[in-house]
């Protein structure tokens, strides 16, 4: 055990938004796209499943496709997984994308530039700190 005081910093670090990913446009110069409301495709082509998360460019609107799962066995993926991408899970999404697997397969990068928000509590007031 230490004999240190332990101090309590009375703030809090929450995530607003998920980040941006610096990904390039086919359509544009933009270089960032988004989630936007955060969709999966899912397709089926005989026992094999392709699994994507759609990304739209936050400059042009244009639709793309990370690539989760590319011609794997259905039987391979837990049943609560196909479920999640089906209902389009938000949780599901934020775990995908925030993936560093997925992001080097898909050769992206995180933005993180606006997704954190500093609260400070004091004497049960609440301040947002940006």
């Amino acid at each position: 055990m230490s004999s240190h005081p332990h101090i309590v910093l009375p703030w809090v670090v929450r995530r607003t938004r998920l980040p941006l990913l610096a990904l390039r446009c086919v359509a544009c110069p933009s270089g960032h796209a988004t989630t936007g409301n955060g969709r999966f495709r899912v397709n089926a082509n005989g026992k094999l499943l392709h699994v994507w998360l759609l990304v739209g460019c936050v400059s042009c609107g244009r639709t793309g496709k990370l690539t989760v799962h590319e011609r794997v066995p259905v039987r391979s993926l837990p049943a609560g997984l196909l479920a999640g991408y089906s209902a389009n899970s938000p949780s599901l999404v934020a775990a995908t994308l925030l993936d560093p697997l997925i992001a080097r397969r898909n050769r992206f990068a995180l933005d993180w530039d606006g997704c954190w928000e500093l609260r400070r509590t004091k004497l049960g007031f609440s301040f947002v700190l940006m």
